[in-house]
């Protein structure tokens, strides 16, 4: 069950990515006008910088205290196997994707926690084998592939056709390090860049990532026995 608390982030990000857009469109108007309307402009600025950050607070604080969040290392199969992990899924998405992104040279993205959340729900209802954790990653790469990148936030900027490579390839990254052995790990942080810069390597030998599941799910399994 995806709790309620899942589109309220989206809504609070929304307005945030939305305050945001307006602020970066203000700033270059200031440079042409006379000192008292530049003045005037960048109060308003500096007010919109100020909701944002209350905003980020307030909501961040919201959320965990709902959330009830615990701490520490998440993997695909605690989440399977966690009542919540559903959304407990779409935050680790939400938090590291952008990480990925930048580690594997792709542009940043905002994406719906909510949608997220549902295409883990609906990964988890194909599975015939409950046990087969690269099942389970394959499964979930095609049903974000086909739900979530192609669903922004209200005022996200929507990624362009050549952005897509780059955010499957994120996507991917993200899951095998959540699909990875823990087993001697002291450094979820080294784990998580050993994963992007896998995924990164399969990129440029110009590797497409397959569409077919039993495709994924060999790469995934072949990938995360190797880190």
């Amino acid at each position: 069950m995806i709790p309620a608390t899942v589109p309220i982030k989206d809504a609070l990000r929304g307005f945030r990515l939305g305050l945001h857009r307006g602020r970066d469109a203000m700033v270059p108007l200031g440079e042409g006008m006379p000192g008292p309307m530049r003045k005037a402009l960048g109060q308003i600025v500096n007010r919109a910088d100020a909701i944002g950050a209350r905003l980020e607070s307030a909501g961040s604080a919201l959320v965990q205290t709902l959330l009830d969040l615990q701490p520490g290392a998440t993997t695909l199969r605690g989440l399977a196997d966690d009542p919540e992990g559903a959304a407990r899924f779409a935050q680790t998405l939400y938090r590291h994707l952008n990480l990925a992104l930048a580690r594997t040279g792709g542009p940043s993205m905002a994406i719906s926690e909510l949608i997220a959340a549902r295409d883990f729900a609906r990964a988890l209802e194909k599975m015939t084998d409950p046990a087969d954790d690269a099942g389970l990653a394959a499964a979930l790469f095609l049903q974000l592939d086909a739900g979530l990148l192609d669903v922004t936030l209200p005022f996200a900027v929507t990624a362009c056709e050549t952005d897509r490579p780059s955010s499957r390839i994120a996507v991917f990254a993200v899951l095998l390090w959540l699909l990875a052995d823990r087993d001697g790990v002291t450094d979820e942080g080294d784990l998580f860049g050993v994963a992007c810069d896998a995924a990164s390597s399969h990129a440029r030998r110009s590797l497409r990532l397959p569409r077919e599941r039993a495709a994924l799910r060999e790469l995934f399994a072949t990938y995360a026995a190797l880190i």
